[in-house]
């Protein structure tokens, strides 16, 4: 059996925002993140709690 192996780089870019109130109508930011999709790739976001912000 042969075998062929070569070292690849795989370059990506992460965005993170900081926002308060993410879901409420007045803040724009996930909105803009998304984006009307229309002539776009489909975007996802991930939004993350932690155990205290969930709680509260």
């Amino acid at each position: 059996m042969s075998l062929i192996q070569r070292a690849i780089q795989v370059g990506y870019q992460l965005r993170v925002y900081f926002t308060e109130d993410v879901f409420h109508p007045a803040n724009v930011v996930l909105r803009n993140i998304l984006g009307p999709g229309d002539s776009l790739p489909a975007r996802r976001a991930l939004v993350v709690l932690d155990e205290a912000l969930a709680a509260a």
